[in-house]
């Protein structure tokens, strides 16, 4: 469906569980991180009722699954097949950390999902612990190594602009991409306006003097490629912070407790959570959702949450 700015909605984000095996300092804070109690986050049966109307009445025809973790959700080869039987759904996709694809990966694919993205924090141990207090590179790497053998294609590598890398590290993510991955992908960091982190200009500069780069195609209005002269791999920024891309956005997004989100920069959602244990039917469940579609901002208002409770 449209929103009131003609703008087609067809992508909806789903984060199954706010629970995750890392601790990622920019997703969940750097202080306590407290889990929703488990009364709070919706049932496997409320999330596929929300799923069900989002396709077959709304028009969704992309959803895509995360966290948290969401290879740490107990329902997920569950879901995955449940939501592949929508015939409306085009698209069904999943981001992780890898830690678990090693024994997950072929579950996965069985079950039909269509592709899979990983969040890449690193090129070393240090930089892991770092960012998320667990030396863990190999394990992901490893987890990177099932995906093909399960029989997926070579995924996306999603990498937060969360600190300064130098030049050596650059290097080394590339040969990561050109071994594991299609396309490896800087995203700018949001919501800490208060300190300096790189931005798309400054990867695009150091890359620029690692190798000769072109400018490819967009695929979309949200990230700028390039081919990297001597690699496979295709280098892409998504300047999130630096210039915005909301005239274009076609997604919502379905925390676990509940809450609809229209903006990644909307404190208050809409709470379905309430509705769907107090009875309501499938036609006001439907309304509810439509309305809060059709309200979405034409630009974001300003406002973040954490990463860990709306699924980045």
């Amino acid at each position: 469906m449209q929103d009131s700015h003609g703008r087609t909605i067809d992508y909806i984000r789903v984060a199954l569980t706010d629970r995750c095996n890392l601790r990622c300092w920019y997703c969940v804070g750097r202080g306590d991180h407290q889990c929703l109690p488990s009364d709070k986050v919706l049932s496997y049966d409320e999330f596929s009722r929300i799923l069900r109307i989002a396709v077959e009445r709304l028009g969704i025809t992309k959803i895509r699954l995360t966290g948290g973790e969401p290879l740490i959700y107990p329902h997920l080869e569950k879901m995955i097949t449940f939501l592949r039987g929508m015939e409306q759904l085009r698209e069904l996709t999943l981001t992780t950390n890898s830690l678990l694809l090693t024994e997950k990966a072929a579950m996965l694919h069985r079950a039909g999902l269509h592709r899979v993205n990983v969040s890449l924090e690193g090129a070393t141990d240090e930089a892991y612990l770092q960012i998320t207090g667990k030396a863990c590179l190999a394990q992901v790497l490893k987890g990177l190594e099932a995906l093909p053998k399960a029989g997926f294609d070579k995924p996306k590598l999603n990498i937060v602009l969360c600190r300064w890398f130098d030049r050596e590290e650059l290097h080394r993510l590339l040969e990561i991409g050109q071994r594991f991955a299609c396309e490896l992908r800087f995203i700018e960091l949001m919501g800490h306006d208060h300190e300096k982190y790189p931005d798309i200009n400054d990867i695009v500069h150091e890359y620029s003097s690692i190798a000769r780069l072109k400018p490819l195609t967009p695929v979309g209005t949200a990230t700028h490629r390039y081919a990297v002269t001597g690699y496979d791999v295709v280098l892409a920024v998504i300047p999130s912070r630096t210039h915005p891309f909301c005239q274009d956005c076609r997604r919502v997004r379905l925390a676990s407790d509940g809450q609809l989100r229209t903006c990644l920069f909307t404190r208050e959602g809409i709470q379905l959570r309430q509705l769907l244990r107090d009875g309501c039917s499938d036609d006001q469940l439907t309304t509810v959702i439509r309305r809060a579609i059709l309200q979405k901002p034409r630009y974001a208002p300003g406002t973040q949450l954490q990463m860990s409770q709306i699924g980045g």
